[in-house]
């Protein structure tokens, strides 16, 4: 069994990653199987693109589970232990320390496709207003550079590559090989590298969080400024705002997986609960339209009017989201034409405006 991991830790670690698993595999399913039945084979590249997520999601949930349920890594707590081990605890920490590299490679390909998928969304939603559409296709670009990063980062940092898996870790001739963890729990020079991951790490995290901070500062004042009731606009905001949990977590899996004195295995943890959360926020805007159609009742949250409620459920259209309110509520909701923000749902084109964040999401079909 992986160190300083006990029997409660195994199996609490154990429930919560397959549950996790199960609800992102549910809430993707359902999103693709939704649009396919409305839109056929014409749905969005996003659409396509978060179904790619699924294979790194479901190899990141077996990677971690068998490196806490397996033999080891090369990652040793105590030093000492390495000078006693057997061939066959060698072997076994051998195939950990591959199922680590797996589990780094699982988790950058399926953060990235989910950040790319938001992306695509987004460019969607700012497409015909040129200057913030713009803004997305630059967070795109450095999204694209920062995965090329980390992947240089990962091919490179440990010379020769077979260090990743050597038991215990030799020192590599590569110089990025700047931190090893000593008996006291101090770092100095060594190899960390070749098992910590350590410039890997750092290079994953600076364009990690910064890509996701970036785009929660696109996606937030797009919602607060769509022209609904304050309760939808919370919804709303509450289902991009996760976003800012998958932040959160990123960093302490950083934390977990760097700081000396507090490395353990706790950072797998928050591994999956980012990847996650980053599939849940990427899958819940589509989800979030279902719910409104399934239950059209969801649409007139904040709607007082008794006159505008029994025109919105006669079948009205809410502006922003395919329903149309009564005059009165019109000049409630709306301000002045000439003190207007722009509204992200209008128009994906200029010779076509929409007036509907569903038909952003199902690409044109209400």
């Amino acid at each position: 069994m992986a160190e300083n991991t006990t029997p409660a830790f195994r199996h609490e670690f154990k429930i919560e990653t397959w549950t996790l698993f199960g609800v992102g595999v549910f809430f993707t399913l359902t999103r693709f199987v939704y649009q396919l039945t409305r839109l056929q084979w014409k749905i969005r590249s996003d659409d396509w693109l978060v179904i790619t997520a699924l294979p790194w999601y479901t190899l990141l949930c077996i990677a971690i589970n068998h490196i806490i349920e397996g033999g080891g890594s090369n990652y040793f707590p105590d030093p000492e232990v390495a000078d006693h081990l057997t061939p066959e605890e060698i072997h076994q920490r051998e195939i950990g320390s591959k199922w680590v590299m797996v589990c780094e490679q699982s988790m950058i390909c399926c953060a990235w496709t989910c950040k790319f998928c938001m992306l695509l969304m987004y460019r969607r939603l700012t497409q015909g207003v040129s200057s913030k559409n713009t803004v997305i296709k630059c967070i795109m670009g450095y999204a694209v550079l920062g995965f090329i990063a980390c992947e240089i980062a990962f091919f490179t940092e440990c010379r020769p590559f077979h260090e990743y898996w050597s038991v215990p870790a030799k020192k590599s001739e590569h110089p990025s090989n700047l931190w090893h963890l000593d008996k006291d729990l101090t770092l100095s020079i060594g190899t960390a590298d070749c098992w910590a991951y350590f410039s890997f790490q750092v290079v994953v995290g600076v364009f990690n969080i910064t890509s996701d901070i970036v785009v929660l500062c696109v996606a937030i004042p797009l919602i607060l400024q769509l022209y609904l009731p304050v309760q939808q606009k919370i919804a709303l905001t509450t289902v991009f705002g996760m976003g800012i949990f998958v932040v959160a977590a990123s960093i302490l899996n950083k934390v977990f997986s760097l700081a000396p004195k507090l490395m353990n295995y706790t950072y797998l943890s928050w591994y999956y609960r980012e990847a996650a959360v980053g599939l849940y926020v990427v899958n819940l805007p589509t989800l979030w339209v279902l719910l409104r159609r399934t239950f059209p009742s969801v649409s007139l949250w904040g709607y007082r009017s008794r006159s505008s409620r029994k025109e919105l459920s006669s079948g009205l259209r809410l502006p922003s989201f395919g329903h149309q309110p009564s005059r009165d509520d019109t000049e409630r909701l709306r301000p002045p034409i000439e003190s207007r923000r722009w509204d992200i749902e209008d128009g994906l084109s200029s010779r076509s405006p929409i007036n509907s964040v569903e038909t952003v999401i199902h690409g044109g079909k209400t």
